[in-house]
């Protein structure tokens, strides 16, 4: 018998006993981490079962009569452990769409996760909603590294700037807030989606997790650049990326981009540089530019939107 049942928190360590096991995993998924804004979403996470085994997990919240993977995270999509067939994964997305149109919704917005957080790189959930379900996904670009057969670029990086600098972790992550809000509003007119309240929680929560890499100048010892990085199974995705006018001046990312790299190629296979969109939804060229100069490749994270028939 299929089931697909709303999330509870009675609910959470069976929810995150999956997680723990998902072929598609993400430290982002657990509850704890999903319900660190609770205030903010209206929750509406989902459980899928068949002959009461839990098969799928689709987190999610809802604005009006509208589903969204959950706005909250970084991505979503529906969680999977690595037996995830054709056949389990058109059952999966049907319930869950069948649940949600018999209770009033209209429609279905899942933001992907890029191909290369699966295990398996498994991508029947893509297949049925393209081929099935005929939507046309809308996609930013993102730009990743895989470590296996990385080489430097030639010139990727002026090496007498190593000399004029140290990267190391740290946990002044207070100073480094201040760099990235200056940096964001000063460039894009933006806000970090985490405060500083939020991000030290979390952190408290994930400290295997997220981690802080600042680079600082070896004369002044001042930060010029940093990141704060999400480390997860064999992925490391930058989450934050921020640098100081001194740091711009001096090319101080670029030191913080080869820094990462470095550290990140023999211990993780995929380094995740995230999504590379203006504001407006226009591909950021001369960012993407800057991490394929480091030997950066270009995915595509698709959005699907389905409106529910009555």
């Amino acid at each position: 018998m299929i089931e697909v049942v709303r999330y509870t928190s009675d609910k959470k360590n069976e929810w995150d006993d999956f997680v723990r096991e998902s072929d598609n995993f993400s430290f982002l998924f657990y509850r704890d981490y999903i319900e660190y804004h609770s205030g903010r979403f209206d929750d509406y996470s989902l459980m899928f079962y068949d002959k009461n085994k839990l098969k799928s997990l689709f987190p999610g919240n809802i604005i009006k009569n509208n589903f969204y993977s959950h706005q909250g995270l970084t991505f979503g999509g529906i969680i999977h452990q690595n037996k995830f067939n054709y056949k389990i994964a058109v059952q999966c997305l049907d319930a869950y769409i069948n649940h949600l149109g018999s209770e009033g919704l209209g429609s279905v917005v899942i933001k992907q996760q890029p191909f290369f957080y699966s295990q398996s790189q498994q991508q029947v959930i893509q297949f049925h909603l393209e081929h099935n379900l005929k939507i046309i996904p809308k996609y930013d670009i993102g730009v990743f590294i895989y470590t296996p057969n990385h080489i430097f670029p030639n010139k990727c990086l002026r090496k007498g700037k190593l000399n004029d600098y140290k990267s190391l972790f740290s946990e002044e992550i207070d100073e480094f807030w201040e760099i990235l809000e200056n940096n964001l509003a000063l460039i894009y007119d933006a806000k970090p989606v985490h405060s500083l309240k939020e991000i030290k929680y979390l952190k408290s929560l994930f400290p295997d997790n997220i981690k802080l890499l600042l680079i600082k100048h070896l004369n002044t010892t001042l930060i010029h650049a940093g990141a704060v990085l999400y480390e997860q199974n064999n992925i490391v995705k930058v989450q934050y990326f921020a640098t100081t006018p001194e740091g711009r001046k001096n090319r101080a990312s670029d030191v913080l981009y080869y820094s990462i790299i470095n550290y990140y190629k023999h211990s993780h296979n995929y380094i995740d540089f995230g999504t590379n969109m203006d504001r407006d939804g226009n591909i950021n060229t001369s960012l993407i530019e800057t991490k394929e100069k480091f030997g950066a490749s270009i995915y595509k994270n698709n959005h699907y939107v389905y409106t529910i028939s009555k």
